[in-house]
């Protein structure tokens, strides 16, 4: 992933709404992060403002991680 630019993921969901998700991305600064309702599931973009490691960390019911979670996303670049 890159400074600056757009990163996505998407959370594949067959028939759960994005209520029950729990997303959260921790790291060296705060992420804003925008969802959309796509036909795979729940699309999630944010734009790094900060290099560094991250952990994207997806939840359902607030109790059970998702299969891999927490992940790990490496944000390279430096700041202009």
């Amino acid at each position: 992933m890159v400074l600056g630019h757009m990163s996505s993921f998407v959370v594949v969901m067959s028939e759960f709404s994005v209520e029950c998700l729990g997303v959260a991305v921790d790291g060296p600064c705060k992420v804003e992060m925008d969802c959309l309702e796509t036909k795979e599931g729940y699309k999630f973009t944010y734009i790094p403002r900060t290099a560094g490691d991250f952990v994207v960390s997806i939840n359902y019911a607030g109790r059970f991680p998702i299969p891999g979670s927490p992940f790990r996303v490496i944000i390279k670049g430096e700041c202009s």
